[in-house]
């Protein structure tokens, strides 16, 4: 799910099975459509109080809703139906991905070696570290992927 089809586009050549771009598709009945139910798990990477609801509302009861997106103000809060708390239904933050850079880092060096995971077609944009305000500027517009920033 997405704003803009160039990413959509990535999506699928990534190995997506259905995309949809929230600016011309309501969300809730494409994925209602598709999960009746709900999805197993839902991702928000947006931050975006709406949107952060949206991923919990399309969770199935007994589905998990990750929340990655950081909200851009402190204390802001997000209306939810909490009594499928209360059975199985779960809702979590994530912290930095929750990941351990020991473990892998080194673990996504070996899938690249083995030909399984290629972040170069993720990376659609180079800055300088002298270009960082335009570099956030292109993200903010939705033009970038991902990006290097060379040191």
């Amino acid at each position: 799910i997405d704003l803009y089809d160039h990413k959509l586009q990535k999506a699928i050549e990534f190995g997506a099975t259905h995309i949809i771009n929230s600016t011309r598709e309501d969300v809730s009945k494409v994925i209602t459509a598709l999960s009746p139910g709900g999805v197993d798990v839902a991702v928000d990477n947006t931050g975006i109080r709406e949107v952060r609801e949206l991923a919990y509302d399309i969770t199935h009861k007994r589905g998990r809703t990750i929340l990655v997106g950081v909200p851009k103000s402190p204390g802001e809060k997000m209306s939810i139906e909490s009594l499928p708390l209360h059975f199985t239904k779960t809702i979590t933050g994530s912290h930095g991905g929750g990941i351990d850079p020991s473990y892998h880092i080194p673990r996504l060096i070996r899938l690249q070696q083995q030909g399984r995971f290629d972040p170069k077609g993720m990376i659609t944009h180079s800055f300088t570290l002298d270009e960082i305000n335009p570099a956030i500027a292109a993200m903010r517009r939705g033009e970038v992927i991902r990006c290097t920033i060379k040191m």
